[in-house]
């Protein structure tokens, strides 16, 4: 069993039989404490399992909620573009002039794996 799905269990548990709810006399600062309540044996080695097992379950409530969107993509993006051609137009003359032939293959099949990648990406739904 999950020590999530146990402590619901026990959780539910206590409140079909009506047991009191354990009591923290101090803050529990250095790593130990003494949690006290009027509870049978067994219930106290269910809370000792609860207390181990991490976290114990606690109503949340929304206060607010946004949504954030990108609104200075367009902005950003157009100083990036002409680095990114000046960088592969020199990479593909250095590749022409020092391969020769073999530059000038390798040149189209980095533009072929280019395409095929935005392809894909626009097929995801890439954005």
């Amino acid at each position: 069993m999950h020590p999530r799905e146990c402590r619901q269990a026990l959780c539910d548990r206590a409140r079909q039989q009506g047991d009191h709810a354990p009591v923290i006399r101090e803050a529990i600062t250095g790593g130990s404490g003494v949690i006290s309540g009027s509870f049978h044996v067994r219930r106290r080695g269910d809370l000792a399992l609860l207390l181990r097992a991490g976290a114990l379950p606690a109503p949340i409530t929304i206060l607010e909620e946004r949504t954030v969107v990108p609104s200075s993509g367009p902005i950003r993006s157009m100083p990036a573009r002409s680095p990114a051609l000046s960088g592969s137009s020199s990479s593909s003359s250095f590749m022409v002039l020092f391969y020769g032939l073999f530059g000038i293959f390798a040149d189209v099949a980095l533009l072929f794996n280019l395409c095929l990648m935005l392809g894909s990406l626009s097929l995801l739904g890439a954005p």
